[in-house]
């Protein structure tokens, strides 16, 4: 019964043991920590002199965790299955350089953990919370020297896809921004207990990314633009942002970052979406620039008819104006609203700036 219980917990939790000790020994060479690699040492009593720690993701029966350990370097294994917990707890008797937390790493301070070291990472991690987990790690990508995580092959596939291919996408572009992504291993369902129903890849992430070569670029503003191209992928890129402009703005944009206008957004690169960011953030401001003088226009006008009495309009033209006016007047109270909004993510908020910008227009027949 306990057996079937423990089993009911690894499937909820999405885990899947690395029990081949071949293939085990197989990744610790790969990320240089098996006894065989080149650039192996051994110095448990020096921990303190090392300047990099390993943190392990979902440590399970710590079938990596020992060969993290004998490097001698600083090791924290963090698991959230409980009974896991203690297991792990027994290897710090064998190891004094290993600490065990038990806890999400979703809520992990990953800096933290490293307390000033730079920090390498390794995870064994749960099939269906991939991304969340990457999202999390790249908070701490100035800490982070190395990512070696084993994930499902078709995620592998699409952290390192280059533009042109099937598997390039919003995850890809996210990965490449914060890391260099190299699919190192390929590993079989058979080497895992429970055996997974797809096949798995020891991939690493190489920090840092190509941020640096995108110039001075709001990261989160960045990633909700490529998340906006992507949002139907086999669409063009027109399509797709016609939140953000009209399709003539959108094409004469793409023509000025050298792009086709019939482009879609899995053939662009990290540096054509960050000057197509650009482009449209400067179409933005403008829009947002004629949404001003509108509104100070509109302002001239109401002093105009209540203060200076200048009425070049009948009692009917009048009524018809005051009434757009005060069915406006709401509407551009939260216009404003939008406008110091836009400031945090401006992409979402434009659409609504430019069709409200249009709907005032209107109303009063400028």
């Amino acid at each position: 019964m306990a057996l079937h219980l423990a089993g009911m917990a690894r499937q909820r939790l999405g885990q899947h043991f690395l029990t081949d000790s071949d293939w085990r020994e197989q990744i610790a060479r790969a990320i240089r920590v098996s006894a065989h690699s080149p650039k192996f040492s051994v110095s448990p009593d020096r921990a303190a002199d090392k300047p990099y720690c390993w943190i392990e993701i979902g440590a399970g029966h710590g079938e990596m965790t020992e060969h993290l350990a004998a490097t001698g370097a600083p090791v924290t294994a963090i698991e959230i299955d409980a009974p896991l917990v203690r297991r792990l707890k027994n290897l710090t008797q064998q190891f004094p350089n290993l600490q065990v937390i038990s806890n999400d790493v979703l809520k992990v301070d990953i800096g933290e953990v490293a307390a000033g070291r730079r920090a390498r990472i390794y995870g064994n991690l749960p099939y269906y919370i991939t991304s969340p987990i990457l999202h999390h790690l790249f908070e701490f990508a100035p800490t982070i020297d190395e990512i070696h995580i084993v994930i499902q092959l078709e995620v592998a596939e699409r952290l390192a896809a280059q533009p042109g291919g099937r598997d390039y996408g919003y995850l890809s572009v996210a990965t490449q921004l914060y890391s260099r992504p190299e699919i190192v291993l390929k590993i079989p369902r058979e080497a895992f207990d429970p055996p997974p129903e797809v096949a798995s890849a020891l991939v690493t992430l190489r920090l840092p990314g190509q941020m640096a070569k995108l110039g001075d670029i709001d990261k989160e503003q960045f990633l909700d633009f490529v998340k906006v191209c992507f949002a139907q992928k086999r669409k063009t890129l027109v399509n797709n942002l016609k939140s953000l402009g009209k399709g003539d703005e959108v094409r004469a944009a793409l023509e000025r970052c050298g792009l086709r206008p019939e482009a879609r957004a899995e053939r662009l690169n990290l540096a054509d979406f960050a000057a197509l960011a650009r482009e449209l953030r400067q179409l933005s401001l403008e829009n947002k620039l004629n949404i001003n003088n509108l509104i100070e226009r509109l302002a001239q006008t109401q002093i105009t008819i209540w203060v200076l009495d200048l009425f070049p309009l009948n009692f009917y033209e009048f009524f018809s104006f005051f009434a757009a006016v005060v069915s406006n007047f709401f509407l551009i109270l939260g216009l404003i609203g939008v406008q110091f909004s836009s400031q945090k993510s401006p992409f979402f908020h434009d659409f609504i700036e430019r069709r409200a910008w249009r709907q005032i227009k209107r109303a009063i027949r400028l």
